[in-house]
Formats: structure tokens, C-alpha cells, sequence
């Protein structure tokens, strides 16, 4: 198990000690932007620390916290993925993850019509 900023290691968590698939893709998933996720909640800055404050909008799981975010520990989450053949790609070009080497772009399409033997 592993776990660092945020529900996309519980999610992947969950995919890999319930065996959920060996191949995952995050569509949509950008970590640039935290606005369009709780765009329709109104009442979601309420709930937000207020004493932190980010003109970057970037989403909160990649702001460096104490000089830490969700990428600091990456090579665990990779690791242990690997460990159960689990392989992660993501279908946004412009998503951090993609940008920063840490997941293999693919179109949906592409993952869709690809067997495992291609997605490598």
C-alpha cells in the first residue's frame, strides 16, 4: 500500500489490492487546474484552508506542501504498480504526469482498440 497527496493514490491503491485491471488509464486528469473540478460546488471554498493560498491554481495535489507533493514520492506509486504488472497512462498530453515522464501518454482510442502487447 502507498498512499501521498490525495485521492489518485487511493484510487490506485484500491485498483491494485482488489486486482481491478493491469492496465489503467486517467482520462482528464491534468493536475493543472483545480477549478474545473469543483467548478459546480459552491459551497467548496468554504471547506478549503483558508490560510493557504496558491496564485498558481494549480490542483492541490501537485502544490509542494513543506516541499512535497504527490510527484515527491512517485517512484513508490511506480514501483509498487510495477510490483503487480500494473501499467498507468493517461490520454491528456498536457497533463503534469504525462509532462513530467511519470506516465505514458495514449489516446482513448488507441487504449481501447490496443491487447496489452501494444500499450507498451
Amino acid at each position: 500500500m502507498f498512499g501521498y497527496f490525495g485521492s489518485l493514490t487511493t484510487l490506485l491503491n484500491l485498483i491494485s489490492v482488489l486486482n481491478l485491471g493491469k492496465e489503467i488509464l486517467l482520462i482528464g486528469f491534468d493536475m493543472k487546474d483545480s477549478s474545473y473540478f469543483f467548478e459546480k460546488d459552491k459551497f467548496f471554498k468554504k471547506y478549503i484552508d483558508q490560510t493557504y493560498e496558491d496564485k498558481t491554481h494549480i490542483h492541490p495535489n501537485a502544490r509542494k506542501i513543506n516541499n512535497k507533493n504527490i510527484f515527491t514520492h512517485w517512484n513508490i506509486i511506480t514501483k509498487n504498480l510495477e510490483n503487480k504488472n500494473i501499467r498507468l497512462f493517461c490520454n491528456n498530453k498536457n497533463s503534469l504526469l504525462v509532462e513530467n515522464r511519470l506516465v505514458k501518454y495514449i489516446s482513448v482510442n488507441n487504449f481501447l482498440k490496443s491487447d496489452s502487447d501494444n500499450l507498451k
